[in-house]
């Protein structure tokens, strides 16, 4: 848990690497996936402005 803890607020490849718990190398890895993704990265931006419309009224 502090392993991932520490991830979360270094969240690099070089953290990721370096890494000893297979949750924090696995997680890393589907974060990657996603980032390269640019139809993930448009549904993001979609639900981004949704909530952002949202919290407005």
């Amino acid at each position: 848990m502090k392993e991932f803890l520490a991830y979360i607020e270094n969240s690099t490849d070089t953290y990721a690497q370096q890494a000893s718990s297979p949750l924090v190398k696995e997680i890393h890895k589907r974060v990657a996936e996603i980032k390269l993704n640019k139809d993930m990265e448009i549904q993001y931006m979609a639900l981004l402005q949704r909530d952002m419309e949202i919290l407005e009224q």
